[in-house]
């Protein structure tokens, strides 16, 4: 009892000593509180044998090559556009992933499934980017 009357004339005022409330506070949250947190890892999409999955896979590798070679993956708040736009802004080159990025969104966002020379164009684009971009 002494040493918490003691411990409330050392804290500032407005300060509780006491919890409110212990909702949800446990022993195994505690002392996972106290351990860094691990990075989750991100996991590609399934290439499933079709246009679509081909496609998603196609753009994964294009955000793959952007985080090692450019600027960075895209922000979870960040549209594919978005992201193709900073990618333009810090190297002229990215701007050859446009037909990627447009394909990718018109899957995505206009849900039209892309057709075999979509993807065909799609991977040529890819490789040819990762050649200039080492270079």
């Amino acid at each position: 009892e002494r040493m918490v009357r003691e411990r409330r004339i050392a804290l500032p005022i407005g300060a509780e000593l006491e919890r409110g409330a212990t909702d949800g506070l446990s022993l195994g949250a505690t002392l996972a509180s106290l351990l860094p947190r691990r990075r989750s890892r991100r996991r590609g999409p399934h290439d499933d044998g079709t246009p679509a999955g081909a496609l998603r896979a196609i753009y994964w590798r294009l955000l793959g090559l952007a985080e090692r070679l450019g600027p960075g993956w895209r922000e979870p708040a960040e549209t594919p556009d978005e992201h193709a736009r900073r990618l333009v802004l810090a190297d002229a080159r990215w701007g050859d992933a446009a037909p990627i990025v447009a394909a990718f969104d018109e899957l995505r966002y206009g849900e039209v499934a892309p057709d075999a020379a979509t993807v065909t164009r799609a991977r040529d684009t890819l490789r040819s980017l990762e050649a200039s971009l080492r270079t």
